[in-house]
C-alpha cells in the first residue's frame, strides 16, 4: 500500500477578492419584458455589473440572458427561474454583508430554477464560497466552467441535471472542499448520456455522495485525469447511492480512488481507477462497514491499484473485473459469479471469503504444454472461453482449450518461455427475451515449461531423484518428461518412491540405482 503525506499536496487558497470595491444589490422586477439587459426590468434601473449581487425573485417575467451578462454573485429565489443562453461570467463573489449566500457565484433556492441553454456558457470563477449551491432545480444545457472556490464546485440538495459538459477545477484552478457534494434524501444529480463532467484540483473529494443522495452516470465522468485530488477521487457515504450506467475514469487521488462506506454502488457500465502512471495513493476501491458494491452483468471494472473489501455485505462480481498491480488485494467477502482477470497473480482466490462461480483468470505454468484448471472455470452461464491467441490481433492460436475439462495445451510450435497470451471470452445476457453475445479480450500470462528435464545435482542431497533443486527445472520429473542424467551424477530412487519419465537418457559416465522397492516407470507414449 502507497503512503501519502497529505501535507506535501496541500495547497493555500488565495482568493484575490478585492473587499475595497462596493457591491450593490440590484433586484430583477421583470415589469416590462424577460431580457436581462433592459434596464427598467432592475431595481434600481440599469444592467448588473462584475460588482453587483443580483437577486432573483419571482416575478411577472422570468430573466432571460441573450448576450454576455456579468455580475459578482446570483440569488435565485423561490419559484424564481433564470435562463442563460449566452456568456453569463460570474467573479469575485464575496459578500459584503452578513448574508454567506452571497458568498457563493449562484444560488438557487428551494422551488427555484436555473437553465443553462444550448448556447449559454456559465463561468464562475474566485468565490468565497461555491460556485453553484442549489435547492433546486439546475439543468446545463452547454457548458459550466467552475475555476477556482474556496469551499466546494457546486453543492447539490435537490436536481440538478447536466446533458453536456462540465468542468470544475484543473491545473492552476483551485475547489476549496469536494468538486462536487450531492447530499440529502431527495438529492439526484443526473449526469445524462451526452453529459461529460470533469473534476480537478478539488482539495477534498472530487465527488461526494451522502445522505441518501444518489448519483445516476450515464454519460462520462472523469476525476483526476490532469490533477490529483487531495482526498478520496469519490466518497460515498451515509446511505448514498452511485448507479453507473456508462463511463467513470479516476487517474490520480491523494488517498482511495473510491470510498464506499456504508454506501451503495452499482456499476453496469465501464469503471477505471489507476493506470500507467497515474497515482492513487491508497485503495482503488475501499468498501468498508456495511456497503453494497456490485459489478453488473456485462459490466467492466479495471483497478491499477489495490482492491480493499471489509464490507460486512459481499462484494458481488456478476460483469468482468481486471486487476492490474503487483499489490495485494484483500477481497473479504467476495462472490465471483462472472469473470476475474488477474495479470499479476496478486488475487487471493484461497481467501476464507471468496466464492467463485464463474471464470478465474490467472497467470498459470504450464507441465509439458498443458495447463491444467487453466481458467478455475466453475459455471460458463454468463461467461465462456472462445480461444487464447499469442497476439492482440488474434489471428494466430496459441493453442487449444477444452472447456469440458478446463485444459490448456499449448502448441507444441511454441518455445519455452514466458508469454503474454490473449484470452478471448464471450459472455451472454438475456433482455426481454433476446440473447445478447459479448466479445472480451484479456491478458493470461503463461510460462511454458520444457518438456526435457535435465539433472543438475544442486541440492544438498544431490543424488535424490525426488528433490526438485536437483533438476533444472525445479520440479521432480513427470510422465510427461524427456529425463537426461549427464555425467558425473549418479542417481537413486529410494525405496518405497517412484521415478517417471516419458524417456530416459542416461549419459556416459552417468548411473541410475533405484533401490529395494523403488520403481522406475517410463512411459514412451
Amino acid at each position: 500500500m502507497k503512503t501519502l503525506l497529505k501535507s506535501s499536496y496541500s495547497i493555500i487558497i488565495t482568493l484575490l477578492i478585492s473587499h475595497g470595491i462596493t457591491a450593490q444589490t440590484i433586484t430583477w422586477l421583470g415589469t416590462t419584458d424577460s431580457e436581462w439587459h433592459t434596464p427598467t426590468n432592475w431595481m434600481p434601473t440599469g444592467i448588473p455589473t462584475a460588482t453587483d449581487e443580483v437577486l432573483i425573485n419571482s416575478s411577472p417575467n422570468d430573466p432571460m440572458i441573450t448576450a454576455k451578462a456579468v455580475a459578482r454573485t446570483i440569488n435565485i429565489g423561490s419559484d424564481a427561474s433564470l435562463t442563460v443562453n449566452d456568456s453569463l461570467i460570474i467573479k469575485d463573489a464575496a459578500s459584503n454583508f452578513e448574508d454567506p449566500i452571497y458568498n457563493h457565484g449562484i444560488n438557487v433556492n428551494t422551488d427555484g430554477l436555473l437553465t443553462n441553454m444550448v448556447n449559454g456558457v456559465i463561468h464562475i470563477d474566485n468565490t468565497l464560497g461555491s460556485g453553484i449551491v442549489t435547492n433546486g432545480i439546475v439543468e446545463n444545457q452547454n457548458q459550466i466552467k467552475i475555476s477556482n472556490t474556496q469551499e466546494d464546485g457546486i453543492v447539490n440538495s435537490f436536481l440538478f441535471t447536466n446533458l453536456d459538459s462540465i468542468e470544475i477545477g484543473g491545473v492552476g484552478a483551485v475547489i476549496g472542499i469536494d468538486g462536487i457534494f450531492n447530499f440529502g434524501d431527495d438529492s439526484v444529480f443526473l449526469n445524462s448520456p451526452n453529459g461529460y463532467l470533469q473534476v480537478d484540483n478539488s482539495q477534498a473529494s472530487g465527488i461526494t455522495n451522502q445522505q441518501d443522495a444518489s448519483l445516476n452516470n450515464e454519460g462520462k465522468i472523469s476525476i483526476g485525469t490532469k490533477v490529483v485530488n487531495g482526498t478520496s477521487a469519490i466518497m460515498n457515504v451515509i446511505g448514498g447511492t452511485i448507479n453507473n450506467f456508462s463511463e467513470i475514469n479516476i487517474l490520480n487521488s491523494s488517498e482511495d480512488g473510491i470510498s464506499n462506506i456504508d454506501g451503495t454502488f452499482n456499476n453496469y457500465g465501464s469503471l477505471s481507477v489507476g493506470g500507467d502512471n497515474a497515482f492513487i495513493g491508497f485503495d482503488a476501491i475501499n468498501n468498508i462497514n456495511s456497503s453494497t458494491f456490485i459489478n453488473h452483468e456485462c459490466a467492466i471494472i479495471s483497478l491499477f491499484d489495490r482492491l480493499n473489501n471489509a464490507s460486512t455485505i459481499p462484494f458481488i462480481n456478476d460483469g468482468l473485473i481486471y486487476f492490474f498491480t503487483t499489490e495485494t488485494h484483500i477481497p473479504g467477502l467476495f462472490q465471483n459469479n462472472g469473470a476475474i482477470t488477474d495479470e499479476q497473480g496478486t488475487f487471493p482466490i484461497d481467501n476464507p471469503g471468496f466464492t467463485n462461480n464463474g471464470i478465474i483468470i490467472n497467470p498459470a505454468g504450464s507441465l509439458c504444454g498443458i495447463v491444467r484448471q487453466a481458467f478455475n472455470v466453475v459455471s460458463t452461464d454468463k461467461y465462456e472461453i472462445e480461444g487464447v491467441y499469442t497476439d492482440d490481433t488474434f489471428t494466430a492460436f496459441a493453442g487449444t482449450y477444452d472447456g469440458a475439462t478446463d485444459v490448456f495445451t499449448v502448441d507444441p510450435n511454441i518455445s519455452p518461455g514466458t508469454y503474454e497470451f490473449q484470452v478471448i471470452f464471450q459472455s451472454f445476457k438475456f433482455s426481454n427475451g433476446n440473447l445478447f453475445i459479448e466479445f472480451f479480450s484479456t491478458p493470461w500470462i503463461v510460462e511454458v515449461s520444457s518438456d526435457t528435464i535435465t539433472f543438475t545435482g544442486n541440492s544438498d542431497a544431490f543424488f535424490d531423484w525426488h528433490e526438485p533443486e536437483n533438476w533444472d527445472l525445479g520440479i521432480i520429473p513427470e510422465p510427461c518428461h524427456h529425463v537426461i542424467i549427464p555425467s558425473p551424477h549418479d542417481v537413486q530412487i529410494f525405496g518405497g518412491n517412484e521415478g517417471h519419465g516419458k524417456t530416459l537418457d542416461v549419459q556416459l559416465g552417468a548411473g541410475i540405482e533405484t533401490q529395494v522397492a523403488g520403481l522406475m516407470d517410463i512411459t514412451i507414449n
